[in-house]
């Protein structure tokens, strides 16, 4: 296949179901009223099969979280998807601290005294820096003053962990850390991190990568609330992530972690050969799901509909109106994030 088929066959894909190989019939399927499971494959092989469509580590996290998600995404232009507040809102607190990070880690890097690490001007400079990628964002405006109050409480709460993040690094300026060592404590090695893995065809951008000594932690940030929906789905997600960094860029990883802003906690697990094949299990597990003519059944959980673009079209969704749902903050706190 040239690449201009390739190419093509991918931007059609999502419109493209009827083609699809019925794969996956014989999976269990639960009853209404419980969370949506996706069909368990038996033996998978070392691979996906040639041709395959490529998988991304979200994937693995819908296809535990929500199945059916993941089903509406194969087979619905991003174009029908509803935009919702909780995903603006994920959107704009990850680009703010992708950009704070980087400027933070320049000021570590440059230092030349404790008193540079957090003053008057950095804070403006940071700040500056949330405005703007608010001010940026192409969606926003349109949720009124719900999003008014989502901006004004995640600048202060992003301000917050700056101030938070200063105080580590002060702590770690008297042990004696400067320059790359004081940075690497402090803040992440890279953002959005890049990896594709040519065996499982699977593409993916790791929030932060951050440095412990000789071995990399991948850190995946959340902007909605821990619970039992979703904590395992996240741990999936991340595991992704190391799994791509060890095996495409040799790093070593041991330890994955799940950070959850809202809540101002962590969730940190070892990675190993274990996890290892989890990830390639749960991927075989998306090619089941993405490739089936039929939808998983099942009941929804409403923590997982409140915040999914496919509100509109999905039949079982279980998300509130869109007029209840953005009438108070109180939709964000329950519902939505990233």
């Amino acid at each position: 296949m040239t690449n201009s088929k390739g190419l093509r066959r991918k931007s059609l894909r999502r419109f493209r179901s009827t083609k699809f190989a019925k794969v996956g019939a014989k999976g269990p399927t639960p009853r209404v009223g419980r969370l949506i499971k996706a069909p368990e494959p038996s033996n998978p092989p070392p691979d996906l099969p040639l041709g395959s469509d490529g998988v991304s580590p979200t994937d693995l996290r819908l296809v535990e979280l929500c199945p059916l998600q993941l089903w509406h995404a194969a087979r619905w232009p991003s174009e029908t998807a509803a935009p919702s507040l909780g995903l603006a809102i994920g959107q704009i607190v990850h680009a703010a601290r992708e950009a704070i990070s980087m400027e933070q880690r320049g000021i570590y890097l440059q230092a030349e005294s404790e008193s540079k690490l957090w003053n008057e001007d950095v804070e403006a400079r940071l700040r500056a820096l949330i405005e703007s990628t608010f001010e940026r964002h192409y969606y926003l405006h349109v949720f009124g003053d719900p999003a008014a109050r989502a901006r004004s409480e995640w600048t202060g709460r992003l301000l917050g962990m700056e101030r938070g993040r200063a105080d580590r690094a002060r702590d770690a300026w008297n042990l004696g850390l400067r320059g790359v060592d004081l940075a690497n404590a402090c803040t992440p090695e890279r953002t959005e991190a890049e990896w594709f893995d040519s065996g499982l065809r699977m593409h993916g951008f790791c929030d932060e990568l951050w440095r412990d000594g000789t071995k990399s932690r991948p850190v995946e940030l959340k902007t909605s609330p821990p619970n039992d929906a979703n904590r395992s789905a996240n741990r999936y997600q991340v595991a992704a992530y190391a799994y791509l960094a060890q095996n495409v860029e040799g790093l070593v990883v041991s330890t994955c972690e799940v950070q959850y802003l809202r809540e101002g906690s962590s969730d940190r697990f070892r990675f190993g050969p274990a996890w290892e094949g989890k990830v390639r299990r749960q991927a075989h597990r998306v090619m089941l799901v993405r490739h089936s003519l039929d939808p998983p059944t099942g009941a929804p959980s409403p923590q997982t509909c409140g915040w999914c673009p496919f509100q509109q079209v999905c039949p079982q969704s279980a998300a509130p109106s869109v007029d209840d749902a953005f009438a108070s903050l109180k939709v964000f706190d329950d519902f939505g994030g990233r």
